[in-house]
């Protein structure tokens, strides 16, 4: 399974460093005449379209799965199938990122939107005529809980009372407590089920020879069940959107029969809650087939999907192109192949949910004094990175979040504020600052975006920057060292969720853990106060959040981070595929995917 720092890395780097497959793609698009990517003269779309007679989907999202399994679900190929034969209280549209109800018919909050109940609908049933009930959902989020960094995407559940608390417990905590009876009747679970809880199994049964996780600490975690019907979540800090949240794959329960072993993903589930059901798996692909028992399932617009994997996205460009497929998502096409694909209609790109950007290690002066951390975010030119240095491939980021609703605040370029906040904190022109230290990964894309930023900093503000080169195995360990006054992180975004994606980006779990570095040794350091928080040197510097919680105008206003760039996901979408809307979580609304037989008799084509 993927380390979720793979995922980031794989996910934030729009262009592959592998030279293989660079060359093979240059041989295939160029002296072959581009014949990979390229229709007739004059054709609308890349692929040789023809009437589609069934109601199937033939879906290319990446590579083999490795389960299909909620918890352990971090990124397609994975999510797309789990989404599509499970769900969880709520669901999104896939064209607002709305949370719409899904399990879940109702739900309400309190005042403080730190408690919410969700009310869960009578006809929700498991595939096999189970009905799906509070339980089912509790048991699911406490394995969730108990696993830990095991879990994917194991920060969305920070906010949660009692789960800080257990992703790093103490030793006065660490008492051995089964995860599947912490605030569950197990009398009732017993019942259920007609046979006892499963226990963690021993270390030598868990796939990729790893150890369990330590036992949960009897720790209260934020969620319970009200009845069978009702649950009730308890938050650490305010979530107005909480229901987005929600929607995340992870959150969706497993049927008790499933989980035989705490510990070990789930790889071929027998009982589902979803739209679709699990047909047949093989290497090649996964079939998945309607659901008669779910809930929604008149609403259900295909009758079977197939999710094919492929190895590599020149061999689902040729299949896409000679009509073998519907859709490709999730390929790691070169900016040759971008180029040569842009002008026809079935190639969809949108902005990706993730972050490129720089950390500043603040306890370390003078990256201690905001003005210094504001002068450096403002001297950049995110739009020449992202035009030049990434070749037009990302987006600038202004802000934190690529699908933030909100222009509030953001980090502009601006060279005459940025040395106007720098001379404030008494480096005017540059004069007696020490030289940058700026750690990035061994990377050629990291390595080139640190020499440009290196070199805006040098022209615009006169500060020089040691660029510290370290394998991707290396980074963690030097970001917990804290030898470091800026450190390049990539961080994938799953959820629309502000306070969720606030919360992974600035990962205070480890942030906690970060070593505090003295500055260079012999380097004098002026000992600058603080900005306080009422002080705006320039129009660059936006206006602090008015209450003490983590929104993304706080985090802009604290500048703990430097943003740089939002990738971009990339879709080929045949055009008679209807529903199949490009978001950046990519997340298609699967219960809402459609195949037109009849596109080519309505004159469509």
């Amino acid at each position: 399974m993927r380390s979720t720092q793979e995922i980031a890395d794989r996910i934030t780097q729009p262009v592959r460093s592998g030279f293989l497959l660079f060359a093979f793609l240059l041989l295939s698009f160029v002296f072959s005449a581009c014949e990979a990517v390229e229709s007739p003269k004059g054709a609308a779309y890349y692929s040789k379209v023809a009437t589609p007679l069934k109601k199937e989907l033939r879906w290319s999202n990446g590579g083999s799965p490795k389960h299909i399994d909620p918890a352990f679900a971090a990124a397609p190929p994975e999510t797309d199938i789990v989404r599509s034969v499970y769900e969880g209280l709520t669901s999104l549209d896939g064209t607002s990122l709305k949370a719409v109800p899904a399990v879940a018919e109702s739900w309400e909050t309190s005042e403080d939107k730190k408690e919410w109940t969700f009310r869960l609908r009578k006809d929700a049933k498991w595939s096999n005529g189970d009905a799906v009930t509070a339980d089912d959902f509790i048991r699911s989020w406490k394995r969730l809980a108990a696993l830990r960094e095991k879990a994917a995407n194991n920060e969305l559940l920070l906010n949660i009372k009692g789960v800080a608390e257990i992703m790093a417990p103490s030793k006065e905590t660490d008492v051995p407590e089964d995860p599947f009876m912490l605030q569950i009747d197990p009398t009732a679970d017993a019942e259920t089920a007609g046979s006892p809880t499963p226990t963690p199994p021993p270390a030598a049964k868990l796939t990729e020879q790893e150890s369990p996780p330590s036992p949960m600490p009897a720790i209260k975690l934020g969620f319970e069940s009200i009845d069978e019907r009702t649950i009730r979540i308890s938050l650490v800090e305010p979530d107005p959107s909480l229901p987005r949240l929600m929607a995340d794959p992870i959150f969706s329960p497993i049927h008790r029969s499933d989980i035989k072993e705490a510990f070990t993903p789930v790889e071929r589930p027998k009982v589902t809650n979803g739209p679709f059901v699990i047909e047949n798996i093989s290497n090649a692909a996964i079939a998945v087939s309607r659901s008669e028992r779910y809930w929604n399932a008149r609403s259900v617009g295909l009758d079977r999907i197939e999710f094919i994997s492929m190895p590599t996205a020149e061999t689902a460009l040729q299949a896409y192109r000679g009509g073998k497929l519907d859709v490709i998502t999730n390929a790691n096409f070169e900016p040759l192949a971008l180029k040569l694909l842009a002008p026809y209609e079935d190639f969809r790109t949108t902005v990706h949910s993730a972050l490129n950007f720089y950390e500043f290690n603040d306890s370390r002066p003078p990256f201690s004094d905001r003005r210094v951390r504001l002068a450096l975010a403002t001297a950049i030119d995110r739009e020449r990175l992202a035009e030049t240095e990434m070749t037009g491939s990302v987006e600038p980021a202004y802000s934190f979040l690529p699908l933030s609703e909100s222009k509030e605040a953001r980090f502009e370029h601006d060279v005459e504020a940025a040395k106007a906040s720098l001379s404030a904190a008494g480096f005017a022109d540059g004069k007696g600052f020490p030289t940058v230290k700026l750690v990035v990964n061994r990377n050629n894309v990291q390595q080139k975006v640190a020499r440009a930023v290196a070199k805006m900093w040098k022209e615009e503000l006169n500060v020089e920057t040691e660029i510290v080169v370290k394998e991707a195995a290396e980074m963690d360990a030097a970001r917990r060292s804290g030898d470091f006054d800026l450190i390049r992180r990539g961080v994938v975004l799953p959820s629309p969720n502000e306070t969720a994606s606030l919360m992974a980006i600035f990962d205070r779990r480890n942030k906690a853990a970060i070593q505090t570095s003295p500055s260079p040794a012999g380097t004098p350091i002026p000992q600058s106060p603080s900005t306080p928080a009422n002080t705006n040197f320039s129009a660059a510097s936006p206006t602090p959040a008015a209450e003490d919680t983590l929104t993304e105008l706080s985090a802009i206003y604290d500048v703990e981070a430097i943003p740089l760039y939002f990738p971009r996901s990339y879709a080929l979408v045949q055009p008679y595929v209807q529903g199949f809307d490009l978001n950046g979580i990519d997340s298609p609304s699967v219960g809402s995917l459609s195949v037109n037989t009849a596109w080519a008799a309505a004159g469509i084509f």
